[in-house]
């Protein structure tokens, strides 16, 4: 668990960073998708979800799938070909598999497992 919480300690402070270097827009996008997902594990595991009204967990599933919604999917890191256009295939390749990955961690969070991706928590 104290693994867990330095890796998402760490993510949280990647928005507030200045990260003008090449891959910077990518990785702030992604350490703010986490932290969405850490605070929905955070309150399942507290038990404040089991109290949340219909309103609320509908914000927080719009909050989590957001970037995949057909609206805002072509401008998103979780679309391939944005990821292929704006790095190249070769980091594009390596950035997208990152992305998938760290989609896998919504799933996680609900079935309350303490285990998320070795993948995605190294690679910040």
């Amino acid at each position: 668990m104290e693994r867990y919480e330095l890796a998402t300690e760490r993510i949280r402070q990647i928005p507030k960073e200045d990260l003008s270097v090449h891959f910077g827009d990518f990785f702030v996008s992604m350490a703010e998708f986490v932290i969405d997902v850490d605070e929905l594990k955070r309150d399942i595991d507290s038990g404040k979800y089991e109290n949340y009204d219909f309103e609320t967990l509908q914000s927080i599933q719009e909050k989590l799938y957001a970037q995949i919604l057909p609206q805002n999917y072509n401008k998103s890191f979780f679309h391939p070909d944005v990821l292929f256009e704006k790095y190249g295939e070769e980091f594009g390749q390596v950035l997208c598999v990152l992305a998938r990955e760290l989609r896998s961690i919504i799933p996680m969070a609900y079935e309350r497992k303490r285990r998320i991706s070795p993948v995605c928590w190294r690679s910040f």
